[in-house]
């Protein structure tokens, strides 16, 4: 049974060094730590990454969150999704939540067309 971290929706005035969204981000993970000196929250292990209020998933074989930073790394075998986008696969995609940008390594755009056909309306 995976692991499951969540980042509850924090503000400033909250926790000092923290900055993320009034939403949640769930890192679901095999095996996970966290270092209170350094602020680093590491996952191992089939890692999932849900980020609802951003509509992102992402999976790798390693995610560590940097809390002073708001700053997510994946790396292996990255596939990093986000509604509305082309999906990022990488070796290492580096996602900075304040300034909402990504990152990758060694990176492949793929492209996932839809189905341009409609279904013609049912008749009665």
């Amino acid at each position: 049974m995976p692991l499951i971290f969540t980042l509850p929706g924090y503000t400033d005035s909250d926790v000092s060094n923290l900055k993320t969204p009034a939403d949640s981000l769930s890192i679901e993970s095999v095996i996970q730590s966290a270092d209170n000196t350094t602020g680093v929250f590491t996952a191992v292990g089939s890692v999932q990454i849900f980020y609802p209020g951003r509509k992102i998933t992402a999976k790798a074989q390693q995610a560590q969150f940097f809390l002073s930073e708001n700053r997510l790394v994946l790396s292996g075998d990255v596939d990093f999704f986000r509604e509305g986008s082309h999906p990022l696969r990488g070796e290492r995609v580096i996602y900075l939540l304040d300034e909402d940008q990504v990152f990758a390594e060694d990176a492949q755009l793929s492209l996932f067309f839809r189905n341009a056909i409609e279904a013609p309306p049912q008749t009665k």
